[in-house]
């Protein structure tokens, strides 16, 4: 080397984790539901499935979109090989942090599904596009990529890219609910999928003390911020669930009493002289705290409603699935044993009749 040769080291900076700091965003005007999960394998992508074909099946209009483009699998349940777009999320990250705008990019993100072959229809945001799955050698670079943030430097957050994108999609066709495959994990694609999509958030999970663990980690994070917000906004789903009803009633009771403590709005506490009062005013005073009680706990242990809980049941019929080679699954008589309260639940956030109620 020259005495005049010098080394340069580039420092790649960018701003992480600013997904988990927002405050959950309001209710969007389209009803989006987040199919979220902390572990793989508990069939999250296949109930996403089912519950599009479902509610397709009823005339009901689905955007379903794959959020995990690190590990993609939405898209070839839905979509063949001869439909998939050209491009899918992970090349509208990249591009929007380049510029591109999601009018620009939509006709080339979205095809339909050919579960949608009914009254409804299906469309499908993949994760990847064919173009991407042709060379799978790029597929790493561009997922560094869609995580840099902006061209200009400024970093506005992966929620800030998606919601623009599902705002323009619920623009141009009329949707009437939009699924969203998030990534399994505490990753930014979580945290924008959480909190930044004013989506009903579906949290998976099997009867496991792993299971409560995890949430607990989850739980205590999203109730730094705005805790008291997201009542009416989480429900549970039982993955792999047993028959057995007393099984089902613990889940249910432990996760409910872990979102109650983590999650719902505490009523406010202030300090009162009751004694001073009570010489104060002539009245009749009557100890009302053990009413108050039973009250709350009533609410928690039979209504649920504050954060409700549906179960799916164990099936060796769904595992495994794959709708392409067994779409007799997708069937109303077969379907709907296992995934009844499942899509009971959906259907109160949407605002659909009852499932076990209808023809569908």
């Amino acid at each position: 080397m020259g005495e005049n040769t010098f080394h340069v080291r580039l420092i790649d900076r960018r701003v992480v984790g600013a997904d988990w700091l927002q405050r959950p965003s309001h209710i969007a005007s389209v009803p989006r539901i987040i199919f979220s999960s902390l572990k793989g394998g508990v069939g999250r992508s296949t109930a996403l499935c089912v519950a599009a074909a479902a509610f397709a099946s009823r005339g009901v209009r689905v955007l379903a979109v794959d959020l995990d483009v690190e590990a993609p699998g939405l898209g070839s349940m839905l979509l063949t090989p001869e439909t998939t777009p050209p491009a899918g999320l992970l090349d509208y990250f990249v591009e929007a942090n380049l510029g591109q705008s999601p009018d620009d990019m939509f006709p080339n993100l979205v095809a339909p599904s050919w579960l949608g072959a009914g009254e409804g229809i299906i469309d499908v945001i993949p994760a990847l596009g064919s173009s991407t799955e042709k060379y799978p050698e790029n597929v790493l670079a561009k997922i560094a990529r869609a995580y840099v943030g902006s061209a200009d430097g400024q970093s506005d957050g992966v929620s800030f890219r998606l919601r623009a994108l599902l705002e323009y999609a619920s623009s141009i066709r009329r949707y009437d609910v939009i699924f969203i495959d998030a990534r399994a994990g505490l990753h930014e694609t979580t945290g924008a999928a959480l909190l930044g999509l004013g989506a009903h958030v579906l949290l998976f999970g099997v009867s496991q003390p792993q299971t409560f663990a995890a949430y607990n980690i989850l739980l205590a994070n999203l109730a730094i911020v705005q805790p008291d917000e997201w009542e009416g906004l989480v429900s549970v789903v039982q993955a792999k669930s047993r028959a057995n009803v007393e099984s089902q009633r613990d889940f249910a009771e432990k996760f409910r009493r872990m979102l109650t403590d983590r999650l719902a709005a505490k009523p406010v506490e202030v300090a009162v002289d009751l004694e001073r009062l009570r010489t104060v005013f002539d009245v009749e005073w009557i100890d009302g705290s053990e009413e108050s009680d039973k009250t709350a706990e009533a609410t928690l242990t039979e209504n649920g409603e504050q954060f409700s809980v549906s179960h799916i049941l164990e099936s060796e019929m769904f595992r495994d699935f794959d709708p392409l080679t067994e779409p007799d699954r997708l069937a109303s008589t077969v379907y709907t044993a296992v995934y009844g309260s499942f899509l009971n639940m959906i259907c109160r956030v949407i605002g659909q009749e009852a499932w076990d109620s209808s023809n569908g």
